[in-house]
């Protein structure tokens, strides 16, 4: 496994779940309570 996969794989991930979750606001959709 290369030192690279790992952190590019975790950026992406959470580039996603920044991504969706703006969705999720801009659509009014209750994605996140608190």
């Amino acid at each position: 496994m290369s030192n690279l996969t790992l952190p590019h794989a975790f950026a992406r991930l959470l580039a996603v779940k920044q991504i969706y979750r703006a969705h999720s606001l801009l659509t009014n959709h209750p994605y996140h309570r608190g």
